[in-house]
């Protein structure tokens, strides 16, 4: 079985089928985390929302 876990708040997105035990990293859509991201992002890189 292979896991999916976001890289930011490492919350278990999903699993898939795979012949090994197996970890993947990607981001999740939870608002919290979300907002983590954007707070911590250098000043320059944030984008102002519309």
């Amino acid at each position: 079985m292979g896991a999916i876990y976001c890289k930011h708040c490492m919350k278990m997105i999903d699993t898939q089928p795979t012949e090994k035990v197996t970890n993947y990293y990607s981001e999740c859509e939870d608002v919290q985390c979300r907002e983590s991201r954007v707070e911590s992002l250098p000043a320059g890189m944030k984008q102002e929302s519309a």
